[in-house]
């Protein structure tokens, strides 16, 4: 393991140990991979939102969290200084509604079958879809073994905070959280 990129090394809980069990010995159990949408709408600066994104886990260590195992007596979660969001953007705009609604299922299964290499953080993605002019979508793919709902909703608290500020050409307050 690099520790130039390692800021902390916790043990994993009790819940965690358990997603990590189901996941390395049935890596097509989907049941712990989460998929969040929703549709924006108006002149979305996509460049902003997915900054905002990065934000969000330059600003969370469990965001910047992966899990290690191999070679060691027991599993860890290792917090990385830097974690880069993988941000993937669709141009449905020449689709149909109908076709734009079945590359969309296609796209939950691609992201459902691709998962997630747990010992690569973030444990998450983000797909920006352009749909018509000033309609878009976004997905956000994460792992649940670091993220639950009471902590999506701070996720996306911060990520709208951030991309007001830096929409509106202000300093996102980039503050430790509480």
């Amino acid at each position: 393991m690099k520790m130039k990129n390692v800021e902390d090394i916790y043990p994993l809980s009790s819940l965690q140990e358990g997603i990590l069990f189901h996941t390395r010995h049935d890596p097509t159990f989907a049941t712990y991979f989460e998929i969040i949408t929703g549709t924006l709408h108006g002149d979305v600066d996509l460049a902003a939102f997915a900054q905002a994104w990065q934000l969000v886990i330059d600003r969370h260590a469990v965001l910047r969290t992966a899990v290690m195992w191999k070679g060691l007596n027991e599993a860890v979660q290792v917090v990385r200084k830097r974690a880069k969001l993988e941000v993937n953007h669709y141009d449905w705009r020449s689709l149909t509604a109908d076709e734009q609604e079945k590359a969309l299922d296609e796209l939950f299964i691609s992201e459902r079958t691709r998962g997630f290499d747990l010992s690569k953080a973030p444990l998450m993605r983000l797909g920006l879809v352009h749909l018509a002019e000033n309609s878009y979508r976004f997905v956000w793919v994460y792992h649940h073994g670091l993220i639950d709902g009471w902590s999506a909703s701070i996720v996306f608290n911060d990520v709208f905070n951030f991309y007001e500020a830096l929409t509106l050409g202000i300093e996102p307050p980039l503050s430790s959280p509480p």
